[in-house]
């Protein structure tokens, strides 16, 4: 089993797991609970196509949101079963209005991402995307189950209805020794499983003081005789067309950077902050912190649409001889800074103090 897959978070896996199950013919008898995640293992194996919606709800310290997504996927290849499988993803509801209406769509080869907020689609091959990415953490959904049962300790709590279904409880909680993190933070995993069909119902993980996530099944079916034109998609007329490799940060020397652009640059910084990084994003330079008080960065180019401010109000404030704005979360633990000079867009934000990010802002030189 790979070093990555084991970094991977428990929410991660257990939604996954919870959102991506399949029908499976009902067992006899009563199944143990690795027997339970097995056998939903082996029904994504069996799967030649499907069709699903989900609800999805995630609860931090820090933000909250929730959606409705319909998806279907299918398997291109029975020779190749690690081959990528064409999908489709269509948000019905969003409780963020950037993400109305968004579609991802992939064929196995090509991948488009279209945000209708911005009128934008970005456009890339898969095989690129997953040398960017790195390769898939698991190799099959049998590996998935089988690292889940190596770092969590899996209970089957109860045989009860969920949503008018008998449904089986499963609880996954993180061993100490695998997951410490998660564990310190009292993370678990919560799956109810249709005990007639084998469906997943619900997955839910609750991360402690990191707050909640949930995937909720609403309808899902199994080979359901998809048609290879759905995971195709027409780029409508007007929109801009982003390659998805514009969208990978470039690592640059601070000296790069300021050679290729005209760059400013933080006079002050925070006590004992370190640039630990400079990145090239379709033409916005970040400039990346460590400091005693947390992480911070600092951003500017004249792409506008890479400064995706947060879904809460701000308040307008006075930055270097400018009108800017500034987002807070709720718990004062992080924040973000916005403004414009002529055609260029800045931004300070991280987990830094309010005052520190305005004094970062008044020191650019």
């Amino acid at each position: 089993m790979s070093k990555r897959g084991k970094k991977l978070p428990l929410l991660a896996i257990v939604l996954a797991v919870g959102a991506g199950g399949l029908a499976l013919t009902a067992m006899s008898g009563g199944p143990t609970p690795e027997e339970i995640l097995t056998q939903t293992a082996d029904t994504l194996k069996a799967a030649q196509d499907g069709h699903a919606v989900l609800e999805v709800a995630l609860q931090t310290t820090e933000k909250q949101a929730q959606g409705v997504a319909e998806a279907w996927g299918k398997k291109l290849s029975e020779e190749e079963p690690q081959a990528p499988p064409a999908f489709r993803v269509e948000v019905r509801e969003a409780s963020e209005a950037e993400a109305q209406g968004a579609v991802a769509v992939s064929d196995g080869e090509q991948l488009w991402v279209y945000l209708p907020a911005r009128n934008t689609v970005w456009v890339g091959q898969v095989d690129e995307m997953r040398q960017h990415e790195g390769e898939p953490p698991f190799e099959s959904a049998e590996g998935a189950i089988e690292w889940l049962l190596e770092v969590s300790e899996v209970t089957l709590l109860a045989s009860e209805e969920f949503a008018g279904q008998p449904a089986y409880k499963l609880q996954l909680v993180p061993r100490p020794e695998a997951l410490p993190e998660a564990a310190v933070a009292g993370g678990a995993g919560t799956l109810w499983i249709d005990r007639a069909r084998w469906v997943p119902l619900q997955a839910v993980y609750s991360g402690g003081a990191k707050g909640e996530g949930r995937v909720t099944v609403r309808s899902l079916e199994l080979d359901v005789g998809l048609l290879d034109d759905l995971f195709h998609f027409e780029i409508p007329e007007g929109a801009e067309v982003v390659p998805l490799e514009d969208l990978q940060p470039r690592h640059l020397t601070l000296e790069e950077a300021e050679a290729t652009y005209d760059l400013l640059t933080p006079g002050y910084v925070p006590e004992g902050a370190v640039l630990i990084d400079v990145q090239e994003v379709r033409g916005t330079i970040v400039l990346r912190y460590e400091s005693a008080q947390g992480s911070f960065a600092v951003s500017q180019g004249a792409d506008t649409k890479t400064a995706k401010l947060p879904p809460t109000e701000g308040e307008s404030v006075s930055v270097r001889g400018a009108t800017g704005t500034l987002f807070t979360s709720e718990a004062q633990t992080k924040v973000f800074l916005v403004w414009t000079e002529g055609e260029l867009t800045f931004t300070v934000s991280g987990s830094i103090p309010t005052e520190e990010a305005l004094s970062i802002a008044e020191s650019l030189q």
